[in-house]
């Protein structure tokens, strides 16, 4: 029998630019498994979203973005909405599957069985990138609690790596069985892209990303001077943010949606370099891997556990420009590694990283029973 699933979220299901297509691709897969009911936008709107900007403002926007989404308010409220939501649905769904945790399905949760996928928590935030935890103590205790209650409710957490699997078990509290590994996929269908790279031209590196000090963007121009020095022909194609980089080799994209763009400068680049200082996942890496592009990532969160060191790219410690242009530059000058490379990537998203495997490790734990009865307090 199918399994009939509800799924929550932020942002449009259909918008393939939502959550970086995190939305559509999750939920498509869920779909070729299970009875997908509906996918409800679990969203602040009208008065609740402006209230909630206007008592969190702040004169840096990335602050004030982290603040707004990150407040015992909201996730009080987004809560609440997602009970009332769910009330008027009763019956029609079988397990509620909702991606991250800014809210809990319902409050006091635990009215129904459900489940949640997570790339990260708010303590290994806090531990590792003190900017995406903007709370004071006294706040930061109330969401801890409400966190802890909305993962001990679930069925079964879904951890997208390792890393954040083990802040579960270590940091909640939660037993091995419902702290779930599940992996992560790739948000498009790599059968859809081309059998074999033929537009490298060798010389071009690619960085995507739109927050530039947690993205490494600061690493990767003192990494491409050096490159650059050595190799005039190399250039660095940035996109993310429209910014007025005065450096030679380096052309700034700024801020591209137009998917059949992105997909050209991903043709086009010969590898793909992410030296952040803390990425929960990054899915712009297996983006990049099943464009056959060998990738350069760090050790700074879960990220280091997509790319196999050495074998579909490097990973290498955060905040060092010397090792990343060694790299990269090591790469620039093999074509062959860089093509076996890009190849083992691309087989390692079409086995590995899709979102159909994730949902085939989902499916045994989805109505798996409710320890009991969470209560935020």
């Amino acid at each position: 029998m199918t399994i009939r699933t509800l799924g929550l979220t932020q942002g449009k299901f259909q918008d393939p630019l939502a959550a970086s297509g995190l939305n559509q691709n999750v939920f498509s897969a869920l779909a070729r498994r299970t009875n997908l009911v509906e996918v409800l936008d679990i969203s602040l709107s009208g008065w609740r979203r402006w209230w909630n900007a206007s008592i969190h403002w702040s004169p840096d926007r990335d602050r004030w973005r982290e603040r707004f989404d990150l407040n015992v308010w909201s996730f009080t409220q987004l809560s609440r909405m997602a009970g009332r939501e769910l009330s008027q649905r009763d019956g029609s769904f079988e397990v509620v599957l909702q991606l991250k945790t800014l809210y809990s399905p319902g409050y006091p949760v635990g009215s129904w069985p459900y489940a949640i996928l997570v790339d990260n928590t708010y303590t290994l935030s806090d531990r590792h990138y003190p900017p995406w935890a903007p709370m004071k103590p006294t706040e930061r205790d109330r969401w801890l609690k409400l966190e802890r209650a909305t993962y001990h409710g679930a069925s079964a957490v879904f951890a997208r790596t390792q890393w954040v699997r083990q802040s579960l078990l270590q940091d909640y509290g939660l037993s091995p069985d419902r702290a779930v590994w599940v992996g992560t996929g790739c948000n498009f269908n790599p059968h859809t892209l081309p059998k074999k790279k033929d537009l490298d031209d060798g010389r071009t590196i690619l960085f995507v990303g739109k927050e530039i000090q947690r993205k490494g963007l600061p690493t990767m121009l003192k990494a491409f001077k050096v490159v650059h020095q050595q190799m005039p022909e190399a250039r660095l194609v940035f996109v993310g943010r429209d910014l007025a980089v005065q450096q030679s080799g380096v052309e700034v994209q700024g801020k591209v949606t137009d998917r059949s763009h992105l997909r050209r400068l991903y043709e086009q680049a010969s590898l793909f370099v992410l030296p952040a200082r803390f990425e929960p996942c990054g899915n712009v890496v297996t983006e990049a891997m099943g464009y056959r592009l060998p990738c350069i990532v760090t050790t700074a969160g879960g990220i280091a556990e997509l790319v196999i060191d050495r074998e579909t790219g490097y990973v290498i410690p955060p905040d060092r420009p010397d090792i990343l242009a060694d790299c990269i530059l090591d790469l620039l000058s093999n074509p062959k590694k860089r093509q076996q490379m890009g190849e083992a990537g691309a087989r390692r998203v079409t086995e590995e990283l899709n979102w159909d495997r994730v949902v085939e490790r989902m499916l045994p734990y989805l109505l798996q029973k409710p320890p009991g009865m969470g209560h935020p307090g």
